[in-house]
């Protein structure tokens, strides 16, 4: 996407121009491509800084949020964590996306933790207002990177809420910045929305939702009901859809819109049959949505490490043959099991740090707000990305506001150990 871009063929993929793929990102790699240096070199380069920015940002929002401390253990660990690592050295999506939700994050806390208070200095004179929408414009910008954040808006609105019963805002102040944001972030969003209303008829900004519903979600309805497996399921739904549309082929789902009806229209109705099958599915997710590292891939991706058998998804086949079945695969671990569990293990105990942190009623009196707004998006995350096509990359945009909640929890931990040392209790 882009080299058509610099080569002036628009957003064109394939067969056409994509209805799937969102702007943000093939600009970047356009903008990248466009320097003066080899193209991989150049994106590796910029990725890389992004990266590091990103890790400085995460500082000031920790130093703004709970101490200097927080915000160095919170940038140190955002630097280091492996599969962070990985993608800002790949041609993918979550370095840029990262970026830019951690700059929104910035500028909204920036206006959300001291309203109605202007900057000392006269001279430069930011408003309130003016943070609010730069933070607006980010998350759109976020959104035309990863569609995942469409809806972001949602958790924003909820903080206004918080915000306005908290700290006693009129209903006045809570109405004219919700407008504001919303405003701005569809204003962001709307050249975009123009482009796919000229081109496909519609200003939906994608039609991933409707790909991801058609043959991610609802395969699981179709192996419920015919009793074969998931992949099986999957291929008679594209068999389908390219019975319903004579002509289609691979890549056809991404760039025809007059797809998106039917797919909607079809995988709704299928999973409307199999609600059980699809909440043990919904429910089993939550697993790698909360745990997932990606670690062991790396390992056989990074270091070429051989696998000695097949890769199979354990969330597939925990739904497909129960729990018994899952252990059934671990009877024997291999490297990439072991490392796998170990990634768990480091997971639990990151919840289990912040979950102590959070326990104590002294964070929830000195931290109010920014505890639910690194919770809520946290779980915005989470719950948007979940469903049967889980990857360990699907969770990273979690990975600033738990980062952050951990640099709290370590210092937190921290000064209590000071504290017990110091008066031996």
């Amino acid at each position: 996407l882009a080299e058509s871009v610099l080569d002036g063929r628009g957003f064109a993929w394939g067969k056409g121009f994509t209805a799937t793929r969102t702007p943000a990102y093939p600009l970047f790699v356009a903008f990248a491509y466009a320097l003066p240096l080899p193209n991989v070199w150049s994106l590796l380069i910029l990725q890389n800084i992004i990266a590091s920015l990103a890790a400085v940002l995460l500082f000031k929002i920790g130093e703004r949020l709970f101490s200097a401390r927080a915000g160095l253990i919170a940038g140190i660990i955002y630097m280091i964590e492996p599969y962070m690592l990985m993608t800002a050295n790949l041609a993918t999506t979550e370095t840029f996306f990262n970026f830019v939700l951690i700059a929104f994050a910035y500028f909204f806390l920036q206006w959300y933790s001291c309203a109605n208070i202007r900057t000392a200095n006269t001279n430069i004179r930011i408003t309130n207002n003016t943070q609010l929408v730069m933070s607006a414009v980010l998350l759109g910008i976020a959104t035309l990177t990863r569609p995942a954040a469409l809806y972001a808006p949602g958790v924003v609105i909820i903080l206004l809420i918080i915000r306005w019963i908290y700290k006693t805002e009129s209903w006045k102040w809570f109405i004219k910045n919700s407008i504001l944001f919303v405003a701005v972030f569809t204003a962001t969003l709307s050249p975009w929305m123009i482009r796919q209303y000229a081109r496909f008829g519609t200003p939906r900004i994608t039609n991933i939702d409707a790909v991801m519903l058609y043959l991610k979600a609802a395969p699981l309805a179709v192996a419920a009901e015919r009793g074969v497996s998931y992949d099986e399921a999957t291929q008679i739904l594209w068999q389908r859809l390219k019975d319903q549309f004579p002509g289609a082929g691979p890549g056809d789902e991404y760039t025809d819109f007059r797809m998106y009806a039917y797919m909607v229209t079809e995988a709704k109705e299928l999973l409307s049959r199999h609600k059980a099958a699809i909440f043990k599915s919904y429910a089993v997710s939550f697993v790698p949505a909360l745990f997932g590292t990606g670690y062991e891939y790396m390992v056989e991706e990074v270091f070429d490490v051989p696998r000695t058998s097949k890769r199979i998804s354990y969330s597939g086949a925990w739904v497909e043959r129960g729990l018994g079945g899952l252990l059934q695969e671990f009877r024997r671990p291999d490297i990439f099991q072991i490392i796998l569990f170990g990634g768990i293990v480091v997971w639990m105990a990151v919840y289990g740090s912040i979950l102590f942190f959070i326990s104590s009623k002294k964070t929830w009196q000195e931290h109010f707000l920014a505890i639910f707004f690194l919770l809520g998006f946290t779980a915005y995350f989470i719950l948007i990305t979940l469903g049967p096509a889980q990857h360990a990359r699907y969770r990273m945009p979690t990975f600033p506001f738990l980062f952050l909640l951990l640099a709290a929890a370590l210092d937190f931990l921290a000064r209590v150990h000071y504290h017990r040392r110091r008066t031996g209790s």
